[in-house]
């Protein structure tokens, strides 16, 4: 699904894909751009240093662009499928601390909701775990 004309290229071969904007990779990826971190860095190191930053303005802005994005995509998915509820899972999980208020926040607030009714967002019970497990239980 692509959210930006033009966007920034995506695996698939597109360009402004929801997976390119709305993953933990690009957030991370921005981050350490910002932050002049290695890229390698480990999510555990990422939440240390976000926990004394988390009044930094550019650090603020680019969560705020990289929830944007995610809002968008979680929107027009929404309006597709009306679902009464998104289970948000992975690593995003990992940083909820940083993350998951606000976009609970944002979704609520999103003027694009057909019907004005915002689906409950909830954190998925087995975050980063839960594509391993599905592919074992798949088997």
């Amino acid at each position: 699904m692509i959210i930006k004309e033009e966007g920034i290229p995506c695996r698939c071969g597109n360009r402004g894909c929801f997976e390119t904007y709305g993953s933990m990779r690009k957030l991370k990826t921005d981050l350490c751009n910002i932050l002049d971190l290695n890229p390698d860095l480990s999510g555990e190191r990422l939440k240390e240093i976000l926990a004394n930053l988390k009044d930094n303005l550019l650090v603020i802005q680019v969560i705020d662009t990289y929830l944007n994005d995610l809002v968008t995509g979680i929107i027009n998915l929404v309006n597709l499928f009306a679902p009464e509820a998104i289970s948000i899972g992975g690593s995003f999980g990992y940083f909820q601390e940083f993350l998951f208020e606000k976009l609970q926040r944002k979704v609520q607030e999103a003027t694009y909701l057909a019907n004005n009714c915002a689906p409950q967002i909830k954190l998925a019970k087995l975050g980063n775990d839960a594509g391993i497990l599905g592919s074992v239980l798949m088997e």
